[in-house]
């Protein structure tokens, strides 16, 4: 199986468990690049509101091209309770390619659902997997179990 993990980050926390990914998976990795920022408290504001209005945004085009991977895994931070502003654009502008996905929230509280709910749909497919990682544990650098239990998953779904 071919994979590609793409993840947008804004202050780093997602960039740290979608590297753990990929190390776990041995693929490919990609960050996706707004273009525009969303850094400091104004920036912050913009993102949970672009992300409550399902906004897009121009994004960098991407040096890995998804549709030459059996597996995307995307990872995005949540904002508003909803998938970041950047990662809808490339779900938007991509999930046609996509022939299998996984999906993993970083978030600061506790309630994935809505935001692990509404990436799945934007794919338009099932994914072989999903997991959520905390603020907290991020910061801590607690969430090995989480990503060893989510890439078994997806290994057992990829073959079921």
């Amino acid at each position: 199986m071919k994979a590609l993990v793409v993840y947008y980050t804004r202050d780093g926390r997602t960039k740290k468990v979608a590297e753990s990914v990929a190390k776990a998976l041995d693929c490919d990795i990609e960050e996706i690049v707004a273009g525009k920022s969303y850094r400091g408290i104004i920036g912050w504001l913009r993102a949970g509101r672009g992300a409550m209005k399902k906004v897009t945004i121009g994004i960098n085009e991407p040096k890995h091209d998804p549709a030459q991977y059996d597996l995307v895994v995307i990872g995005s931070p949540i904002w508003g309770g909803l998938m970041s502003i950047p990662v809808r654009s490339y779900v938007e502008k991509h999930k046609a390619k996509f022939k299998a996905v996984a999906i993993f929230v970083n978030l600061g509280g506790d309630n994935s659902a809505p935001g692990l709910k509404e990436m799945g749909d934007a794919c338009g497919k099932a994914p072989l997997a999903t997991m959520a990682v905390s603020t907290v544990e991020t910061k801590k650098g607690q969430f090995s179990g989480k990503v060893a239990k989510f890439v078994e998953e997806i290994l057992k779904g990829s073959y079921a």
